[in-house]
């Protein structure tokens, strides 16, 4: 998506819209938190078929698994 021109800002100004630049910054921190929470995920299932207990895991991948 291209960044709003300078019509589009000018015509949000006088509806009282705020600037975008919030909403792109939280996109693109987004993007690169998907793929973490996919291998955390990954990771979780592994865990689950091999049997193991989350209380057996080293603690940073406890950590992890529990924050993701």
């Amino acid at each position: 998506m291209e960044p709003p021109g300078v019509w589009t800002r000018v015509r949000a100004l006088t509806r009282g819209e705020r600037d975008a630049e919030t909403l792109y910054a939280y996109r693109r921190v987004g993007a690169q938190v998907h793929p973490l929470l996919d291998a955390a995920e990954c990771r979780r299932f592994d865990l689950t078929l091999s049997g193991t207990s989350p209380f057996a895991v080293k603690r940073h991948v406890g950590l992890e698994l529990a924050c993701a």
